[in-house]
């Protein structure tokens, strides 16, 4: 290393230390440690979310901190995503607790539908995550059974 520049990082060495660190920051990618979620579904409509995570297991106090980052939702009615549409990206932040939805709307009645989250901490870093499913409900010309399931989002410790 040539001594002019010995001689700044001794100068700056904060300004150093903090660089390294923002790169750092900018490397690691946002988690998906809730998983993604499907609900409200209708004949024609549903609502997807997920929330960014800072990590995948909860911290020493029970918690999964939120991360900032973007995402939005790919989805198909080919298991392929061949015929895949997007939701608009959206930047998850504090406010919403880092919680992103989106309504998928004109669906048809008694489908099944795959999509998956595409999501990082830019839309350039973005990557596409698990692949999930849903079935929207059956027109009511017809009398067909139905499965649901009911959760909750308590924390029970």
């Amino acid at each position: 290393m040539k001594t002019a520049r010995r001689q700044i990082l001794k100068a700056f060495p904060l300004l150093v230390w903090q660089r390294q660190l923002l790169h750092a920051a900018e490397s690691q990618a946002p988690y998906l440690g809730q998983g993604t979620m499907c609900g409200e579904v209708t004949q024609s409509t549903a609502y997807l979310q997920t929330r960014l995570t800072s990590a995948t297991e909860l911290d020493a106090n029970g918690d999964l901190p939120g991360a900032n980052g973007v995402a939005c939702f790919e989805w198909s009615s080919k298991v392929d995503f061949s015929d895949a549409q997007r939701t608009m990206f959206q930047a998850a932040s504090d406010a919403s607790d880092f919680i992103l939805r989106a309504e998928l709307t004109s669906l048809k009645p008694n489908t099944a539908y795959y999509y998956r989250p595409v999501f990082g901490s830019s839309e350039a870093s973005a990557k596409p995550g698990p692949e999930c499913s849903f079935k929207t409900l059956p027109s009511g010309e017809t009398d067909t059974p139905v499965k649901f399931i009911v959760g909750s989002c308590m924390n029970y410790n």
